[in-house]
């Protein structure tokens, strides 16, 4: 039996995949904006608007409106319903330029927190976590009232934050920080069942935030999951089958050689959750064609070791990993773990490390930084949020993706090299996705209509096996924007090495007591851009 003929492989734990979901996919941030603001602005007596963020402007103007998100806030409050912020403490340095004037990370959460305790929102900033470590979730629930304690939910999930440089398109013509033009992103919608396990996640966290640890936290009330109960609205296509998967370092060592343990999270076992790794791995196992890789990092040795398992394991297996041109000490790790791959025989002509810049047609030129926490596998599963490709996202900072599998399957036949015939099974909205964003980086027009059946010599991208070949000799021709990495090495920095693996020096770099001395650690620089 063939991986995509049996769903249950493709999860963690099965039993928590619920099924009947429609899971909305939104290519940059424009796209993903747009539909956040259509959510918010809908916002009545009795609905909620639950959002966790790493980082969030309450200053930028959501696409379509003329009003600064924080108004959309306090709209939404004196419509009666309940709006809670989980912001992380941010970092005190690294000034972000917004609408109104420069502010940094903790400023633009601080103001934002002031502007709602006065009208009745309810915002916690946290700073609960271990050393070296962030609140990474990026992350909205919608709660529309249709009864008396009863909602239909709508869940966003992914890469994207609310901040006035993720507002781009598909042209990424937007001007970011660090020589970057462009800023390429992903994020989901998700409605049905699995709504509900993002919802209770965003709970058990802002429940498990105690007054005497907080950071200036002014009176918030707890929630009461029994309280609620939700009905799966209507749904034009629910089609996935989702599971949630969340990164938790539960607890670390107060200091080197310590003995005592200072414990994070009441609602997590002692051992912290790492489903996201284990989705990722898991996933990287059953390939049984292709690994389609969007990542803000390529840092995690596990996950480089499993791709080259699966180049050993399955001699047919491709790995293509789109990241951003990075700075020459970044390049040491990412260049360590690519090497680990290329061990695997063969893994020159199917590791395919690639870096998107503008095409020289195009009016602008540089390149564009990829900040999508995104993996397909196969036209049957994805993974999408906002866990990186690093041992913090891996083991040490708040994460939290959704892992998709589309049971909307469909089957076509090409006829292989040899002359025989080969058989694919994938599911047509995932497929649809991949489509998308090959074309969007290789600078081509996707099918008008994603036929399940035809001649893959008129519909490059659609097929499998003529996608790859498509993929693979568009690295670098015109008008493709696709481009191999740069191989430069450098430098092993020891600031950064804390950084990757932060569990090792839990104690060393930023504090979590809500001291803001204005100071800002190499710690926190590298917290600023994530």
């Amino acid at each position: 039996m063939s991986a995509t003929q049996d769903p249950d492989v493709w999860f963690v734990d099965p039993a928590s995949a619920s099924l009947g979901n429609q899971v909305t996919p939104y290519v940059d941030g424009l796209e993903m904006m747009t539909a956040m603001y259509e959510q918010i602005s809908q916002l009545q007596d009795g609905d909620f608007c639950f959002v966790g963020a790493w980082k969030m402007s309450g200053y930028m103007q959501l696409p379509g409106s003329e009003l600064a998100l924080v108004d959309h806030f306090l709209t939404a409050l004196e419509n009666g319903a309940d709006v809670r912020l989980l912001l992380w403490r941010g970092t005190p340095g690294s000034p972000i330029i917004t609408s109104s004037g420069p502010v940094t990370h903790r400023g633009l959460h601080l103001r934002l927190k002031r502007s709602l305790d006065e009208s009745g929102g309810q915002v916690i900033v946290d700073n609960k976590h271990p050393n070296v470590g962030s609140h990474h979730h990026k992350y909205a629930i919608f709660g529309k009232q249709a009864s008396a304690g009863v909602y239909e939910l709508t869940a966003f999930v992914g890469g994207i934050d609310l901040v006035d440089d993720r507002r781009d398109d598909a042209g990424h013509a937007l001007e970011v920080l660090k020589g970057y033009t462009g800023w390429h992103d992903v994020h989901v919608k998700v409605q049905g069942p699995a709504a509900e396990a993002i919802w209770l996640d965003f709970v058990r966290r802002w429940n498990d935030f105690p007054d005497e640890a907080s950071y200036l936290k002014t009176a918030t009330t707890r929630l009461d999951p029994n309280t609620y109960l939700f009905q799966v609205p209507a749904l034009s296509n629910p089609v996935h089958r989702v599971e949630a998967l969340f990164t938790y370092h539960c607890s670390h060592f107060t200091r080197p050689h310590a003995t005592v343990e200072t414990v994070y999270y009441d609602f997590a076992p002692p051992g912290g959750i790492n489903t996201n790794r284990s989705a990722y791995l898991n996933a990287i196992s059953l390939a049984e064609h292709y690994i389609y890789i969007e990542n803000q990092y390529f840092f995690d040795v596990e996950i480089a070791s499993a791709i080259r398992d699966r180049l050993i394991a399955n001699e047919t297996v491709h790995v293509f990993v789109l990241m951003p041109e990075m700075a020459t000490f970044d390049r040491h790790y990412r260049n360590a773990c690519f090497d680990i791959v290329r061990e695997a025989p063969g893994a020159a002509d199917r590791f395919h490390p690639c870096e998107p810049h503008h095409d020289s047609s195009e009016p602008v030129a540089g390149p564009i930084y990829v900040h999508a926490k995104m993996m397909i596998v196969d036209d049957v599963y994805v993974s999408v949020g906002s866990a990186n490709f690093s041992p913090r996202s891996m083991t040490h900072d708040s994460e939290i993706n959704v892992g998709v599998f589309g049971v909307d399957l469909i089957e076509y036949t090409v006829d292989g090299q040899d002359g025989s015939q080969q058989r694919y099974t994938v599911s047509s909205s995932i497929r649809d996705l991949r489509v998308r964003l090959w074309a969007e980086h290789l600078q081509t027009t996707p099918p008008e209509e994603n036929t399940d059946e035809g001649d893959p010599e008129d519909d490059p991208l659609l097929f499998i096996p003529t996608a790859i070949t498509t993929f693979l000799t568009s690295i670098g021709v015109s008008p493709s924007r696709v481009r191999d990495v740069d191989p430069s090495g450098g430098l092993p920095n020891p600031f950064w090495n804390i950084l990757m693996h932060p569990s090792q020096s839990c104690g060393m770099a930023t504090t979590t007591d809500g001291g803001d001395t204005g100071e800002e650690t190499e710690a926190e620089t590298e917290n600023a851009v994530r």
